[in-house]
C-alpha cells in the first residue's frame, strides 16, 4: 500500500500494525529534526533527542487527521521539532554567566541597528562590546546553543503570535488582524534585504530549502559551528531590525527552529 493507502486504512481500522508500519516509515524525520537542530550535540545527547523526538512522532501519528488536508509531513515535522526543544528547554545548556553575555549582544545589536540603520558587521560589534574577535564568535555559539530562532514570540505574552505563524493562512482571522500581520510580514521582508547577503543566502537555504547546518556549510565552505554561529547572528540581527522599526517588542532567546516560507519572496 502507499502512504495515501495506509492512512486512509488506518483512519478507518486504527489498526496497531498500521500504525507501528506509519511510524517506521517516517523515522527519518526524526533524524532530520535532530540534525538541523545545528548546534554540536554529543553522541549521548544526539540518542537521546533521538528517543524525544520519536515521542514526538509518535504523538503526530496518533493526532493526525487526515480529513483536514494537511500534509502529514509537514505535521510530523512541527510535532517533533516541538517535543525535542521541549526537552531541550528542560536542560541547562549554558551558565547564567553565559546567558548574560548573549543578552548583553543582542541589547549591542539593538542600539547598533537604531544608530547606523543596518545590521552591524562582527568588527563594529565587538567593538561596541569591548571584546575579541574570538570573544564575540562565543557568544554567538552561546547564542546559538540558546536555540534562537525566528520563531520566537513577539511579546512576553505572545503565546502564538511569532515571527514563524505571520506566514500562515490568515482567514481565520478578523480582518484587523489580518491587516496587522500583513503589514509587519512586508516589514519583515524589507528587514531580510537589510541583512548582509550571506545572511540571506543562510536564512533561505535554512528555511526555505530547509538544509541541515552541516549542508549549509558545504556551500558557505565554513565549518558547521560557524554556520550556527552566522545563524544566530542573523536572527539576532532581524529581530533587533524589526524592534527598531516598532513592530516586536524585546526579543527573547528561547524559541524553536521554523520554516520561513516568505524568504522565497525577499529576492
Amino acid at each position: 500500500m502507499d502512504t495515501k493507502q495506509i492512512w486512509e486504512r488506518y483512519d478507518e481500522t486504527r489498526d496497531p500494525e498500521l500504525r507501528q508500519e506509519i511510524i517506521t516509515r517516517n523515522m527519518h524525520l526524526v533524524r532530520y529534526a535532530v540534525e538541523r537542530l545545528g548546534f554540536g550535540v554529543s553522541y549521548l545527547d544526539r540518542e537521546d533527542l533521538i528517543s524525544e523526538g520519536i515521542i514526538g512522532l509518535i504523538d503526530a501519528v496518533d493526532r493526525f487527521d487526515p480529513k483536514r488536508g494537511i500534509q502529514f509531513v509537514t505535521y510530523a515535522t512541527i510535532r517533533i521539532r516541538g517535543q525535542i526543544l521541549d526537552a531541550l528547554r528542560t536542560r541547562d545548556l549554558l551558565p547564567r554567566s553565559a546567558r548574560r553575555r548573549v543578552k548583553g549582544m543582542q541589547e549591542a545589536v539593538q542600539t547598533l541597528v537604531a544608530t547606523l540603520g543596518e545590521p552591524p558587521t562582527e568588527e563594529q560589534l565587538a567593538e561596541y562590546m569591548n571584546v575579541s574577535a574570538e570573544q564575540l564568535q562565543q557568544t554567538l555559539c552561546d547564542a546559538s546553543l540558546e536555540i534562537c530562532s525566528l520563531d520566537a514570540p513577539l511579546v512576553e505574552d505572545g503565546e502564538t503570535f511569532s515571527l514563524q505563524n505571520l506566514i500562515e493562512a490568515s482567514e481565520e482571522f478578523e480582518p484587523a488582524e489580518q491587516q496587522a500581520r500583513a503589514e509587519l510580514h512586508e516589514e519583515m521582508r524589507l528587514a531580510i534585504r537589510k541583512l548582509p547577503e550571506r545572511q540571506q543566502l543562510l536564512l533561505s537555504l535554512y528555511y526555505v530549502e530547509e538544509l541541515t547546518m552541516r549542508e549549509i556549510g558545504e556551500v558557505l565552505s565554513v565549518s558547521e559551528s560557524r554556520v550556527s554561529q552566522l545563524h544566530a547572528q542573523a536572527v539576532t540581527n532581524l529581530r533587533a531590525l524589526l524592534e527598531t522599526a516598532g513592530y516586536i517588542e524585546r526579543p527573547l532567546v528561547h524559541a524553536a527552529p521554523a520554516p520561513l516560507a516568505m524568504m522565497a519572496g525577499t529576492a
